[in-house]
């Protein structure tokens, strides 16, 4: 078992990103796949530039909203396999093992995901 509640290795985030982040993929996920839902017009030069991506970049936005998901999805798996090298140093190597596993298994599932 871990000697340590994890507090040597992980900070806890700040909740400005936290929420920075959710709704910035929640606008973009609004301007992907249903941008006649946003009233552009009330958000001022933000919305006008809002527009001419959805007018003129609707496939590039399309496929790097995916992009942009299959990163957090990936990182999200990496991120605590790549960790989990340096924390098992007594020799216990179940939790990695589970952990590869886990990270594979995902990683199986994104490459089945068909983009077009």
């Amino acid at each position: 078992m871990a000697k340590s509640d994890g507090g040597d290795y992980f900070r806890r985030t700040s909740l400005f990103w936290i929420v920075a982040v959710t709704f910035g993929m929640g606008y973009f996920t609004c301007i992907v796949f249903a941008p006649e839902k946003i009233p552009f017009q009330l958000l001022g030069p933000f919305g006008s530039f809002c527009t001419y991506l959805v007018d003129n970049h609707a496939d590039i936005m399309y496929k790097g909203w995916w992009a942009a998901s299959g990163l957090y999805f990936m990182s999200s798996r990496l991120f605590p396999w790549c960790m989990s090298e340096g924390v098992c140093v007594t020799g216990e190597r179940s939790d990695v093992g589970q952990e590869r596993g886990v990270t594979m298994s995902s990683a199986y599932e994104l490459k089945s995901i068909n983009l077009s």
